[in-house]
C-alpha cells in the first residue's frame, strides 16, 4: 500500500469534494495508511473526541472524521490511520519518521 501524509482530507464546507478526494486516494492512489500530524484534531479512532459537526480549526474550516468513509471505499482492504500530533512549525524527529518505514 501507499502512505499519505498531507492535507487533511475531509473538511466542511468541502465535504462532497473531500469524499471524492478520499475515494480517489483509496481506489486510484491505493493509499492504505493515512498519517495525521495535526495537533488540533483527535485521532480517527477517538470517536468520543470528535464533536458533532466536526472540529473547527484555523481558517474557519471544520475537520470531519474520515476513517469510516475511507474504509467504505477500500473494497475489503484494511486501512490504517496513524495520529502523531505535532505543534505548528514543529518538525518531526528522525525517530518518528523511522516508524513510517
Amino acid at each position: 500500500g501507499h502512505l499519505l501524509v498531507g492535507r487533511y482530507p475531509l473538511t466542511d464546507p468541502d465535504q462532497a469534494e473531500g469524499q471524492k478526494h478520499l475515494r480517489r486516494l483509496v481506489t486510484e492512489a491505493k493509499v492504505t495508511t493515512f498519517v495525521c500530524l495535526q495537533s488540533e484534531v483527535p485521532a480517527q479512532s477517538d470517536i468520543r473526541g470528535w464533536p458533532p459537526g466536526g472540529l473547527k480549526v484555523k481558517g474557519g474550516r471544520r475537520c470531519l472524521p474520515y476513517a469510516r468513509i475511507a474504509q467504505q471505499f477500500a473494497g475489503g482492504r484494511k486501512l490504517h490511520f496513524l495520529h502523531q500530533p505535532l505543534e505548528d512549525l514543529e518538525a518531526p524527529g528522525s525517530e518518528l519518521l523511522e516508524t513510517f518505514t
